[in-house]
């Protein structure tokens, strides 16, 4: 599927919790890409992701949504906001493969891993090409690719252990990063 740019649609980011400003950055301040998964379904439709703060999405049948320019900071990844342009992957999927997800306490549904479809892994790896080579165009240096679990101790399963193994660790090889 094509790129779908959804950027003018996007609600634009708002405050930190400080109460500063989302700030702008230079390319040169981009030395990472952090892996997410949007531990729900926010489907095919575009416009669903358009509150979404990450600069990137790839849904369930590989289409990729371009949501926010790489020079915004964007409240995505705890410690890696500042340096990391955003990933998210649509789904739930389990920290461990076959282990349980996150499960709300206060709904009746108890929620179930999903499974990455080769459309979400093929899209999830072209969304990190794309953001590698746009940075290095632009005169950035990207040398990492990590999970958004290694900035939070409360994201134990983001973006689950199937999406690391499928997606980041073939990636890091090919684009000769480390986490």
């Amino acid at each position: 599927p094509p790129w779908v740019d959804i950027r003018k649609d996007a609600a634009p980011f708002g405050h930190y919790d400080s109460g500063a400003m989302f700030a702008n950055r230079l390319w040169s301040d981009v030395t990472g890409i952090c892996m997410h998964q949007t531990a729900c379904t926010l489907g095919e439709r575009p416009l669903r992701w358009k509150t979404v703060h990450a600069h990137l999405g790839v849904t369930k049948s590989g289409q990729r949504l371009h949501i926010h320019d790489f020079t915004k900071v964007s409240d995505h990844g705890h410690g890696w906001n500042n340096r990391c342009i955003g990933i998210e992957g649509d789904g739930l999927y389990a920290g461990l493969k076959g282990g349980k997800v996150w499960d709300d306490p206060t709904t009746a549904i108890h929620e179930t891993a999903d499974t990455p479809t080769l459309e979400l892994i093929e899209g999830y790896k072209d969304a990190i090409r794309f953001a590698y080579n746009t940075v290095k165009a632009n005169g950035g240096n990207v040398k990492f690719l990590v999970a958004h679990r290694q900035a939070s101790d409360t994201r134990r399963d983001d973006p689950g252990q199937e999406l690391w193994q499928l997606v980041a660790l073939p990636m890091m090889k090919e684009l000769g990063l480390s986490d």
